[in-house]
C-alpha cells in the first residue's frame, strides 16, 4: 500500500481553460454565418434566374414555334448562367445582340440539329420577334458550306444580299458543331454561304474567307446570289405567312387514320400496356422535347415491347399487313398526328421500294452485307446470324448457360420452340434496339424511338438510309483506303502444322439499320465470334446529318476498334508499331512536340475538351477529315497526325499519283512509296518458303496483294 501511495496519479485532470471555447464558439459561429450567406446567396439567386428567366420568356411567342423548338429554348435558358440572362434582360436590343448569338452559339455546340436547322429556327424566331431596339442590326441566319459539304451556322451581319454586294467585305459570326473540329478554313480559302429566302427557297453566294478570330470571321462576296434547287429539296424552308406557316393541304388516307389503335391492336398486348402505351404517346405530342429529355429506361422497353409483340405476329400472319404497323415495324412511326399528311404517304412509298429490294441472306465475306432491322431479326431467328451480345460482352448462349449454373436447372428446357424464339427476340431487341438508339444520338438524354415530323425537314428521302446509299458512301471510301476491312489474323499452313502464321484477310463487316431518328452511326460489335467473325455498324433510319460525313466517321470507328481488338492489351505498346499506339503517343506527347506549331497544339487542345479525351471518337473524326479532304489535296490535319494516317491508313495507288503533284503531301507520298517498297520485300522473303514448295496458301496469297496494292 505504501508502494502505491507512492506513485504518480495515473491520470492528471488538465487546467481548465477558457480558450479553446472561445475558439470553438467563434468557428461554430462563423460556419452557421458562412453557411447562411452561401444558402442566402444560393437562393437570391435562384430567385434572380427565375426572375430574369421569366422576363425573357414574356418577350419570346413560344406558342407559335415548333414544340420541340420550345424545348431548345427552354433548355437554353436553364443552362445559361445569371449574367448571361442579365445581359439578355437589360440589353436596349435584347434579341438581336444578346440573346441570338448566344442562343446560337448553345444551339450549335449543345444541340443534336444539322446546322440549317438552326438557320430555320433563328429565322423563325426573327419573324415572330420585334425587337425593342431603336435602331437594331441587320442579321441573316446563314449557313457556312465548306467544298467538302461541312455545315455551320453563322449570322451575317446585313441585310439581304443582292448584285450590289459583290466584292464587298461582310462581318459574320460562324458557331462550330458539337461532333466536328473548329471551323475548318483558313484565310483566303473559299466558302459558299446559304441562307433561306422568303418564298421557302434557299440561296446561295460563294465568299473568300479575309479573316478569322474566334467567332467572328471576315468574308468577301465573289458571286451573285442565286437559288438552290438541290438544298431546297433536301433542306426545305419556312414561309413566313403569319404565325402558323405553311398549311398542309394534302388528305391523310383513310388506312392512316387511327394508327395508334391500329398497331396496339394488333400488337395484342394486355390493356394496361396498351394504356401506358397511349398515355406515353399523348405526352410526346404535347412535349416532344421535354419527353425526350426526361424520359426512364423503362418507357423506352415499353415500346421494345410492343415491337417485339407486333414484329412476332408479322413474322408468321399470313394475313394483309396494316398499313401503320408496316411503318411502325420500319420507322417506328405511332401515331398519324406526328407527321404531316404528306410525310406519311411519301413514307410510306418509300417502304415499298425498301421491302422490294432483294437481299442476299448469306452474304460473303468479301461483301457489305446492309440489313434493315426487321430483316436482321428474321437472320436471327432462323439462326442464320449470331444473336449480339450484351452491356457486359456477354453472348446470349453464354447467359442462358450462367443461369443453369446459378439456379441449378434448365428453364429453357421446358420451353417450346415457339417460346424459345420469343425469348430470343427479346433477347436481341433488348440489346441492338435499345443501345443503339441511344449510340446513334449524340445527346443520349434526347434519344427517343417516336417518329415525329420535327425529325424530317425537306423531302423526305433526303434524310433516310438506305442500302444503296450506304453502298454508294462505303465504296467511296474504299476506293481511298483500300484496306478499311482487312485485318491481323492467325491461321495455321498445312505445310507446317502447329506453326502459326500471320496474315491479312479483308472480312467486311454487317451493317444494321435501326428504325430509329439519330445523327450518327455507331460500332456495335467490332467481331462476334473471333477474329474471323464479321464486325456489325448500326446507323440510324433517319439521319439528321451529312450522310457522308456520318458514315465516314463510323468506318474510321469500326477501323480504330479492330486495331485495338487485334493488338489487345498491348494496343499501347510501340513494339512493335501500330496504328493505335502510335495515335496514342501522339496525343500524349502533343504538346512537347516540336512539329507542331502553337496553333496546331491549340486545336488538339480544342479536340481534347470537345471529345472528352475520348481517343476513339478523335481518330474516327481525323479519319473522316483524311479521307474526304486531305485526299483531295485540302489540308485539314497537323503534321503528327498526317504522318501516322499516311503510315497506317495510306491512300489507294491512284490517289498518291494525284497527290504527287500536291507541294506538302509529295513529301509524305513519297516517303510511304519507300517504305511500301521495304514491306512488299521484306513479306516476300518471309513467306519464301511456301514459293519454293511451289503449294501457297491462299491466306500467303491475300497478304502479299494487301502489301502490292497498298
Amino acid at each position: 500500500m505504501f508502494l502505491l501511495a507512492q506513485a504518480r496519479p495515473i491520470l492528471v485532470w488538465p487546467e481548465f481553460s477558457w480558450v479553446p471555447v472561445i475558439n470553438g464558439t467563434i468557428f461554430v459561429v462563423l460556419l452557421v454565418l458562412a453557411g447562411y450567406y452561401l444558402e442566402k446567396r444560393f437562393r437570391n439567386s435562384i430567385e434572380r434566374r427565375a426572375f430574369l428567366r421569366a422576363r425573357i420568356l414574356k418577350r419570346l411567342p413560344l406558342n407559335d414555334l415548333n414544340g420541340r423548338d420550345v424545348i431548345q429554348i427552354h433548355t437554353f435558358l436553364d443552362h445559361a448562367s445569371v449574367s448571361v440572362l442579365q445581359r439578355i434582360a437589360d440589353s436596349s436590343s435584347w434579341f438581336q445582340e444578346a440573346f441570338l448569338p448566344e442562343f446560337a452559339h448553345y444551339l450549335a455546340h449543345q444541340g443534336e440539329l444539322p446546322a440549317w436547322r438552326d438557320v430555320l429556327i433563328f429565322k423563325r424566331l426573327q419573324h415572330l420577334v420585334h425587337d425593342l431596339g431603336p435602331h437594331p442590326k441587320k442579321i441573316l441566319p446563314v449557313v457556312f458550306l465548306t467544298d467538302g459539304e461541312e455545315a455551320f451556322p453563322g449570322f451575317l451581319y446585313s441585310g439581304i444580299p443582292g448584285a450590289d454586294f459583290v466584292q464587298k467585305s461582310l462581318h459574320a459570326k460562324v458557331f462550330t458543331k458539337k461532333l466536328y473540329h473548329s471551323f475548318p478554313v483558313s484565310p483566303g480559302e473559299k466558302i459558299h454561304v446559304l441562307f433561306s429566302g422568303e418564298e421557302k427557297d434557299w440561296v446561295r453566294f460563294e465568299a473568300t474567307v479575309l479573316s478569322i478570330k474566334t467567332n467572328d470571321i471576315g468574308i468577301q462576296v465573289h458571286s451573285v446570289p442565286e437559288k438552290d434547287p438541290e438544298k431546297t429539296r433536301i433542306w426545305g424552308g419556312i414561309q413566313m405567312v403569319g404565325a402558323g406557316g405553311e398549311q398542309e393541304d394534302t388528305p391523310l388516307p383513310d388506312e392512316f387514320k387511327g394508327s395508334l389503335s391500329q398497331i396496339l391492336k394488333y400488337g395484342g398486348m394486355d390493356s394496361s400496356t396498351n394504356g401506358d402505351i397511349q398515355r406515353r404517346v399523348h405526352a410526346f405530342k404535347e412535349h416532344p422535347g421535354l419527353v425526350r429529355k426526361e424520359h426512364k429506361p423503362e418507357e423506352i422497353q415499353t415500346f421494345i415491347q410492343l415491337y417485339a409483340a407486333c414484329y412476332a405476329r408479322y413474322r408468321s400472319d399470313v394475313s394483309p399487313i396494316p398499313k401503320p404497323v408496316l411503318l411502325f415495324l420500319y420507322f417506328f412511326f405511332l401515331d398519324e398526328t406526328l407527321l404531316s399528311p404528306s410525310r406519311i404517304v411519301q413514307l410510306y412509298s418509300t417502304l415499298e421500294k425498301l421491302r422490294s429490294r432483294v437481299q442476299d441472306s448469306h452474304p460473303s465475306h468479301h461483301t457489305l452485307a446492309v440489313y434493315l432491322l426487321p430483316e436482321w431479326l428474321g437472320l436471327i431467328l432462323a439462326g442464320k446470324k449470331t444473336p449480339s451480345k450484351n452491356h457486359l460482352a456477354q453472348s446470349y448462349e453464354q447467359v442462358k448457360a450462367s443461369i443453369v449454373r446459378r439456379t441449378g436447372t434448365d428453364e429453357f428446357e421446358t420451353q417450346s420452340g415457339i417460346a424459345d424464339l420469343l425469348h430470343l427476340l427479346d433477347w436481341e431487341l433488348s440489346n441492338l434496339l435499345f443501345n443503339g438508339l441511344i449510340g446513334v444520338s449524340s445527346n443520349p438524354n434526347l434519344a427517343y424511338p417516336i417518329l415525329s415530323e420535327d425529325q424530317m425537314y425537306g423531302e423526305t428521302d433526303s434524310f433516310l438510309i438506305t442500302p444503296e446509299k450506304l453502298n454508294a458512301v462505303v465504296d467511296y471510301v474504299h476506293k481511298i483506303d483500300r484496306h478499311l476491312f482487312y485485318r491481323q489474323i492467325s491461321f495455321e499452313p498445312e505445310q507446317s502444322p502447329g506453326k502459326p502464321e500471320l496474315a491479312m484477310k479483308e472480312i467486311f463487316p454487317d451493317c444494321i439499320i435501326l428504325p430509329v431518328f439519330g445523327n450518327r452511326g455507331v460500332l456495335w460489335q467490332e467481331i462476334t465470334a473471333g477474329l474471323t467473325s464479321r464486325g456489325r455498324l448500326v446507323f440510324p433510319q433517319v439521319l439528321n446529318e451529312n450522310v457522308t460525313l456520318a458514315i465516314t466517321r463510323t468506318l474510321g470507328e469500326f477501323r480504330w476498334e479492330m486495331e485495338r481488338t487485334v493488338r489487345g492489351r498491348k494496343w499501347k505498346d510501340s513494339s512493335p508499331p501500330s496504328l493505335t499506339s502510335e495515335y496514342y503517343l501522339y496525343l500524349e506527347n502533343y504538346r512537347k512536340s516540336p512539329a507542331m506549331t502553337p496553333d496546331a497544339k491549340k486545336t488538339v487542345d480544342q479536340q481534347m475538351t470537345k471529345y472528352r479525351k475520348n481517343l476513339k471518337d478523335m481518330f474516327s473524326s481525323d479519319y473522316s477529315y483524311w479521307i474526304l479532304f486531305e485526299s483531295s489535296g485540302k489540308l485539314r490535319l497537323n503534321r503528327v497526325s498526317r504522318d501516322i494516317l499516311n503510315r497506317y491508313v495510306p491512300f489507294s495507288p491512284s490517289t498518291r499519283a494525284e497527290l504527287q503533284k500536291h507541294p506538302i503531301l509529295k513529301e509524305s507520298m513519297d516517303s510511304f512509296e519507300a517504305r511500301k517498297r521495304r514491306l512488299v520485300s521484306g513479306i516476300k522473303k518471309r513467306y519464301n518458303p511456301y514459293f519454293q514448295t511451289g503449294n501457297v496458301p491462299v491466306e500467303v496469297l491475300e497478304t502479299i496483294q494487301f502489301f502490292e496494292e497498298m
